[in-house]
């Protein structure tokens, strides 16, 4: 079955040897100004280097960029554009950027790779430590090879995946112990691909319902429950050293701070807890300051000076050139004033620095060979493999234990769903017998139902979203009588209580899923 990738190309690195002085003598050198550029991670809207953005580079000289699917345009484009923004960078400031992306993999994919990178909550499904690290260290090697050398992921947080949540497949799942395994187990694997892994969001989300990016939030819990679970994965992060980061939540949390501030502004939580009491060593990182959650509170500039006197290391301020300009100047004046210590700038700094040459010192291993899906989109053997792993594990854990018929039954297999590649995929595990329907965005369960007719033997429904969910729910109790559902997206798109005859969580659209369910079923 592993045949869809071609075009296989040898590589070469593509990281840059940046400047081996010792951090020491680097930080004692470096005037205020360059200094303070790599406290920000900054965002901004072109899609290449243009005369703008290398204006702002020279002037202000940032540590580090976060690129979003609004920079992104092809594989190329990426692969010079991080080339380009790195080596300007390195001319202008004497220090490699920080190169950042969120690649969560699910839903929060902002680099493209096949197959698809499944979320935290698909590999959570699966519930394996060393498929975790794999998956962790091959898609890091992918961000390597596209020229980022930071990853705003493994989110640790908790969360039910069985109730809906702000944070949805974002999240490993609800058990501390293993979010903690299968997250450090990622970031690990991010790493050893020369990535910086970034846990988030310190201390701990939860089954938030809100939008931080919309409003601000308070949480409530008792403080024994919450060391108990949604610290332990930090606690556990922290373990890594120094070469790691951690990005800040902006919720509120008063039973760690009754001052009420958010966690971002917060020196009880960022110095006390996590500094002093957990050990961090590594990076600490704001979230976008101009997410509503900061917003609603401070502006972008005022935040920016809250944020690292209560002890943030990097500042991410993704959207507005005139508000990063505006932090940058506020930094620069609270440290002219004395309202902010040059011994407390020179230990953020110092740090910052510390991790770039960590990551350097990392083996950086590329994969040794890229090759094309279907639609072009680059992708490894290995990736590969890992999908068919990842895949096989949860039908391991569940296939035999799930509700469904005792094998396919005689007759016509009717087999509905919105992707081609599984209905593909399915007739590949069973060539014989089988009725394909697509479903699409306007198909309604009337219209299916009257397309199915009254010849189907069995009916295996792939569900892929709320809306395909819906559709299923929606047919008559006749036909979900013989219908297996295949819940490829979250365990919330496919109700519990919905009568079927039998029913499969994977949580992915994984490349081969067709053809092993309609192996599972042909099972005796």
């Amino acid at each position: 079955m592993l045949l869809l990738l071609t075009g296989l190309l040898a590589l070469g690195p593509v990281f840059s040897e940046a400047q081996t002085a010792p951090v020491n003598d680097s930080v004692a050198s470096m005037s205020l100004e360059k200094k303070v550029g790599q406290l920000f991670l900054i965002g901004f809207q072109q899609r290449g280097l243009d005369a703008r953005l290398k204006k702002f580079i020279r002037q202000y000289r940032p540590g580090g960029f976060i690129l979003f699917r609004r920079n992104l345009t092809s594989t190329d484009q990426i692969r010079s554009f991080t080339k380009d923004l790195r080596a300007y960078t390195l001319a202008e400031t004497g220090f490699d950027p920080f190169l950042a992306v969120d690649q969560e993999g699910g839903p929060v994919t902002r680099v493209p790779f096949f197959p698809s990178l499944p979320s935290a909550q698909a590999i959570g499904l699966g519930g394996n430590e060393a498929l975790a690290r794999d998956f962790g260290e091959e898609s890091g090697r992918l961000l390597h090879w596209a020229g980022f050398n930071m990853n705003l992921a493994p989110v640790l947080d908790l969360s039910n995946p069985l109730k809906t949540s702000f944070l949805g497949p974002r999240s490993f799942g609800d058990d501390p112990e293993l979010t903690s395994r299968l997250g450090v187990a990622y970031a690990e694997g991010l790493k050893k691909a020369g990535v910086l892994p970034t846990g988030k969001h310190f201390p701990g989300l939860g089954g938030l319902m809100a939008d931080l990016h919309k409003t601000t939030v308070s949480r409530m819990l008792s403080i024994d429950v919450f060391r108990r679970n949604d610290l332990k994965p930090f606690y556990d992060f922290s373990r890594m050293g120094a070469v790691s980061a951690l990005m800040i939540s902006q919720m509120s949390y008063p039973f760690l701070d009754p001052s009420g501030r958010s966690a971002s502004f917060s020196p009880k939580i960022l110095k006390d807890l996590l500094r002093g009491e957990i050990g961090f060593q590594g990076l600490i990182i704001t979230d976008d300051l101009q997410m509503k959650g900061s917003s609603l509170i401070y502006s972008a500039e005022e935040a920016a000076f809250q944020s690292l006197k209560a002890g943030a290391d990097l500042i991410m301020i993704s959207w507005s050139a005139q508000q990063q300009q505006r932090a940058f100047d506020r930094v620069l004046r609270a440290l002219r004033t004395g309202e902010w210590s040059i011994d407390e700038l020179n230990d953020r700094v110092h740090r910052i620095l510390a991790v770039k040459a960590g990551l350097r010192a990392v083996s950086n291993p590329l994969p040794t060979r890229i090759g094309q899906g279907p639609d072009g989109t680059p992708g490894t053997r290995r990736l590969e493999q890992l999908d068919l792993r990842l895949l096989d594990n949860k039908i391991r854990r569940f296939g035999q234990r799930a509700r469904r018929p005792a094998t396919l039954a005689n007759g016509v297999s009717c087999v509905v769903s919105s992707d081609q590649r599984f209905l593909a995929s399915f007739q590949q595990g069973k060539p014989q017998g089988n009725r394909l329907f697509t479903l699409r965005k306007s198909t309604t369960s009337q219209e299916l139902e009257n397309h199915l007719g009254q010849d189907c033997g069995l009916i295996v429904f792939a569900v892929s979203g709320t809306k395909t969910g819906r559709v299923l729910a929606g047919l008559s109790k006749k036909l979900r009588d013989k219908t297996y559902a295949v819940n490829l997206a979250m365990p919330t798109a496919l109700p519990a209580t919905l009568s079927l005859a039998g029913r499969l969580e994977i949580g992915h659209p994984h490349l081969h899923a067709g053809y092993r369910v309609a192996q599972l079923l042909q099972e005796k």
